[in-house]
């Protein structure tokens, strides 16, 4: 597997922290958010249970319609035995409502329950009465606005966390340009200079990159200084080297040209009559 390049080890680990960190924000805020419409809808239902609880009238059929329209919520009266005295809903309509609601009329008070039926979200609560004696009434609160409203808040904070993290990743990737890029540039400068060329050094600047560039770029002057005196060194050595060359060579011959004109000499010196006749 290849490794990554610098500029993805800089982008991934900071995409994946804020990633992390943009869900925990989400699931917090929808967690409160929730918390606070299901205590608002919970609290609803609590004043009204109250009311219902100090009222005589809360078998009352018009009451009941009075109320419904102004809390928006459906009520289902039993009596002791369990027989309807009293409801806002329809008959036939809501049938399959009223048959979950009576299922359980005797159902710990003040204790309210979620149910779905024919798709939509309820919830009920069952509050005693004084009128009649074991008289339960059953509060039905339509809780599918805050069904909705936390779908609605869902797909707020999707696009949201998306959003931001689509913003992050670019950001993120524009910084980590900007440093790979002046890296990728020394990079670039110390193959050149490996193969012998010159020029091109990357300009320096005040951030650490800068320093680097600048460092690198004082080490490649020196090592191009060394390598002239290393040359006019060799450069030296060489004529160096030539000199006692030659010089060897030219004394080998003015030595054997001595030589002979020694022996010459001597000979000349052993034969003077030769000599003074010539």
């Amino acid at each position: 597997m290849a490794p990554l390049k610098l500029h993805s080890q800089i982008v991934i680990p900071f995409v994946v922290v804020s990633m992390a960190a943009l869900l925990v924000t989400a699931s917090v805020s929808y967690l409160l958010i929730s918390r606070t419409l299901n205590a608002d809808l919970q609290q609803q239902i609590q004043r009204t249970g109250a009311l219902l609880m100090q009222s005589n009238i809360a078998t009352n059929q018009p009451f009941l319609d009075q109320l419904k329209a102004v809390v928006g919520s459906e009520f289902i009266a039993f009596g002791g035995s369990g027989d309807i005295l009293a409801t806002t809903l329809d008959a036939g309509g809501d049938r399959s409502l009223i048959e979950v609601v009576s299922a359980a009329p005797g159902a710990t008070p003040r204790t309210p329950r979620d149910v779905v039926v024919d798709g939509r979200h309820y919830r009920i609560a069952y509050f005693r009465s004084d009128t009649p004696p074991g008289a339960v009434v059953a509060l039905v609160a339509n809780s599918e606005d805050v069904s909705d409203a936390l779908r609605v808040v869902v797909r707020t904070l999707v696009a949201t966390t998306l959003g931001v993290l689509l913003v992050i990743a670019v950001a993120s990737s524009l910084v980590a340009r900007r440093v790979t890029d002046r890296v990728g540039e020394l990079a670039a400068f110390a193959r050149r200079l490996g193969r012998g060329e010159r020029g091109g050094l990357p300009s320096a600047g005040t951030d650490e990159i800068g320093q680097l560039a600048g460092a690198f770029g004082d080490m490649a002057r020196q090592l191009l200084e060394s390598e002239e005196r290393l040359l006019r060194s060799e450069k030296l050595a060489v004529t160096g080297m030539l000199a006692a060359r030659i010089a060897h060579d030219v004394r080998n011959p003015l030595s054997s040209m001595k030589m002979q004109t020694q022996l010459l000499s001597q000979r000349a010196a052993a034969l003077p009559a030769t000599r003074d006749s010539a």
